[in-house]
């Protein structure tokens, strides 16, 4: 290798930053690195080689979300650790099952809490209709029949305010979901 196929990358401390001679920049799996590198030494031809790195270095950041970090940073960890990839691939898929089977258990007992609920506001209501017309038969009607009408109309107004409700957050999630117009 001669000192001219040298790159910025084996040896900065070689490369004098003047806009004549620019290093080679390091090839990277992010094209917005090169660019960044470019621009810094575009801004300061006169600066050294240190004083770009450290520019660089405090401008240059990789921001990744979700569960698995990005392919590069899995390389990295399975350079270091052989198998370590695997392990964060299996931890991640057990925190996965894990996650899906609590939601799974809060859905199941969700649903079991409102079916009590239903059969417990059933019984009352047919209590409640029943006793009005126990207090029929014994000679109040007017107890008997706001008993009747209390039992039927709350079922009715809960019926009408749970749809209503369902209707709006229907109406609601297709304004979230873009495209989906309900056609």
């Amino acid at each position: 290798m001669t000192d001219s196929d040298e790159t910025f990358q084996d040896n900065p401390e070689s490369f004098p930053a003047s806009p004549a001679h620019q290093p080679q920049l390091p090839t990277t799996e992010n094209p917005g690195v090169i660019e960044e590198v470019r621009r810094v030494i575009r801004e300061d031809p006169d600066a050294d080689s240190e004083t770009i790195l450290r520019r660089i270095t405090s401008v240059v950041a990789e921001y990744t979300s979700g569960p698995l970090p990005p392919p590069s940073m899995l390389k990295g960890y399975e350079d270091v650790l052989p198998g370590a990839a695997d392990r964060i691939f299996t931890l991640m898929e057990q925190q996965s099952a894990h996650r899906q089977e609590l939601e799974r258990t809060t859905l199941d007992r969700n649903s079991r809490a409102r079916d009590r609920g239903q059969l417990f506001a059933f019984i009352l209501c047919a209590l409640v209709i029943v006793g009005g017309f126990v207090a029929i038969y014994l000679g109040q009607s007017l107890v008997g029949m706001a008993a009747i009408i209390i039992a039927v109309g709350g079922v009715a107004a809960t019926f009408l305010t749970t749809r209503q409700r369902q209707q709006q957050q229907l109406e609601e999630r297709r304004e979230a979901v873009p495209g989906d117009q309900g056609e």
